[in-house]
């Protein structure tokens, strides 16, 4: 079940809650209660509420953005600037050849991986995991990840400098 979905659920069960509270028994006889429209107001607005919130964090936390890195003819050195989201995953791929050496360079507060082609369960390079400075030759041939990220929730969005250069 999504997020979503979930809400809705809750939010749901809250409402039905809501209304069988807006009665009461008093001496085993069934009273409706006078502020019945203000407790069907504060339903449907935790309704909502929890429906934009729920479907927010969604959104936010689990998301890989993927790109390509591509370097200017002539080059052999690339800089790229962006704004990490907390819990947002930012994928870089590199194609590369073995023996080639990569040298990454990040500052900001995310911390980068750098994951090999055809690696299980996305296990990183030695001594390349939550790194900001790494540079090593390469083991492979293939296309290589560089995965940015941050989990300081200080930080909705933090900036950071990138740089990848090969040789």
């Amino acid at each position: 079940m999504s997020l979503g979905r979930m809400s809705l659920v809750i939010a749901a069960g809250a409402f039905f809650i809501y209304t069988l509270s807006s009665r009461f028994a008093y001496r085993g006889v069934m009273v409706m209660n006078r502020h019945k429209p203000l407790i069907l107001i504060k339903c449907i607005l935790s309704l909502l509420i929890s429906v934009c919130l729920f479907n927010v964090v969604s959104a936010q936390k689990g998301t890989h953005v993927v790109k390509r890195v591509t370097f200017q003819r002539g080059s052999n050195s690339t800089v790229i600037k962006g704004k990490a989201r907390w819990g947002a995953s930012y994928i870089y791929l590199l194609r590369a050849r073995a023996g080639q050496a990569l040298t990454v360079h990040l500052e900001g507060v995310p911390v980068a991986r750098i994951v090999p082609p055809g690696t299980e369960n996305y296990e990183a390079l030695a001594g390349a995991d939550n790194v900001n400075d790494w540079s090593e030759k390469l083991p492979k041939t293939g296309e290589y990840q560089i995965n940015v990220g941050h989990a300081n929730d200080a930080y909705a969005a933090a900036p950071y400098t990138l740089e990848i250069k090969i040789e």
